[in-house]
C-alpha cells in the first residue's frame, strides 16, 4: 500500500462527508506508517484523524490527541503549522476566544516560516470567520481575500470553495442576500457534489438567502436535502444548521407545526455539542411556533430556556 495513495482516499473520504469511513482509514494509515517507521506520515495521519474529529465537534478529544509536539526539523515544519491550526480551531469550538486568536495567530507565523501556503489558507479563512462573528466585516473581507488570492495560486477548487462560502457568508450576515448569492453558487460549483460537506454548507446558505427574499419552496427543497446528506455523513454541527434553517423556513412559510419537528431535532443537536449560541436560536423559534400554534405554556417555557 503507498502512504501517498492511502492519504489522498482518506482526504477524500472527509470531503466526501463520510466521517466515519475517514476515521477508519486515517487510523488504518497511522498503523501503516508506524509499521514503516514513516514519521512524516504518522503525523500527516494523525492531523487529519483529528481533522475528521473537529468536523464532529470532538474538541476535547482533538486536544488530547495533539499533546504530543511534532519532532523538529524542515521536514515537519508544514505539519507543525497545521498542527497548531487545529489546536486553534478547538479551541475556539470551546469558547475560548483570546486563546484561540492566539493560537491562530501562532499558526499563521509558523506556516510563513515554512511557506506552508494551504495552511495559511486555511488559517486566514479561519481569522475571517472569527472576524465576521464579531462583526467585524471590514477586516474579515482583508483576511478572506487574502485567502482567496493564495488560493487561487495553488488550484484548489476544494479550498477556493471554502473562501467563497465566507465571503457569501460576509454578505449574507449584513442581510445583502442578493449580493451572497453569487459567492454560494461558485463555491457549489467549485466544491461539487462529491465534495458533500462543503456542497451542503454552499447550498444550505444559498437556501437561506432564497429564503429570506421570499423564495420558500426553492429554499426548503435545498434545506432537505442538505438535511439527507448530513445524515448520511454525520456531521453534527452541519445537520443540526441543515435542520434548524428547514424549520426556520417552514415558519416563514407560516407552516408552524411543520417546522416543530425539524427546530426539535436541531435544538439536541446543538445542545449536544454544546452550541449555546445555536441552541439559543432554535429555542427562540420553538417558542415562536408555539406562540403561533397558541400553545402558551410550551411557547413560555422555550422563550425560559
Amino acid at each position: 500500500e503507498r502512504l501517498d495513495a492511502l492519504f489522498d482516499a482518506a482526504s477524500n473520504d472527509l470531503r466526501a462527508g463520510e466521517l466515519a469511513k475517514a476515521q477508519l482509514a486515517a487510523e488504518h494509515g497511522i498503523a501503516v506508517a508506524a509499521s514503516r517507521r514513516d514519521a512524516v506520515y504518522q503525523w500527516k495521519f494523525r492531523l487529519l484523524r483529528c481533522e475528521v474529529l473537529l468536523y464532529s465537534s470532538r474538541a476535547e478529544e482533538v486536544l488530547n490527541q495533539l499533546r504530543d509536539n511534532v519532532p523538529p526539523g524542515p521536514e515537519f515544519a508544514a505539519l507543525a503549522a497545521r498542527k497548531t491550526l487545529l489546536e486553534a480551531r478547538a479551541i475556539s469550538l470551546l469558547g475560548r476566544a483570546d486563546e484561540a486568536d492566539a493560537r491562530f495567530s501562532a499558526a499563521h507565523q509558523a506556516a510563513e516560516a515554512a511557506r506552508a501556503e494551504d495552511v495559511l489558507v486555511d488559517v486566514e479563512t479561519m481569522q475571517g470567520v472569527l472576524l465576521m462573528r464579531r462583526q467585524h466585516y471590514d477586516e474579515a473581507e482583508l483576511a478572506l481575500r487574502a485567502a482567496l488570492t493564495r488560493v487561487r495560486a495553488l488550484h484548489s477548487a476544494y479550498s477556493e470553495a471554502g473562501v467563497q462560502v465566507n465571503l457569501g457568508l460576509s454578505r449574507l450576515l449584513r442581510l445583502r442576500y442578493d449580493d451572497a448569492i453569487p459567492y454560494f453558487e461558485k463555491a457549489a460549483a467549485l466544491a461539487g457534489p462529491q465534495s458533500r460537506t462543503l456542497y451542503s454548507v454552499a447550498r444550505i446558505n444559498l437556501a437561506m438567502c432564497f429564503s429570506n427574499l421570499g423564495e420558500h419552496d426553492r429554499a426548503l427543497e435545498i434545506h432537505l436535502q442538505s438535511v439527507a446528506q448530513n445524515e448520511r455523513s454525520g456531521a453534527k454541527y452541519y445537520l443540526q444548521l441543515s435542520l434548524g434553517e428547514a424549520g426556520h423556513t417552514y415558519m416563514m412559510k407560516g407552516d408552524p407545526k411543520a417546522a416543530v419537528p425539524y427546530l426539535d431535532r436541531a435544538l439536541s443537536l446543538a445542545s449536544e455539542t454544546n452550541n449555546a449560541r445555536a441552541a439559543a436560536i432554535w429555542t427562540g423559534n420553538l417558542s415562536e411556533c408555539y406562540s403561533e400554534l397558541r400553545d402558551w405554556q410550551s411557547a413560555a417555557s422555550f422563550n425560559q430556556e
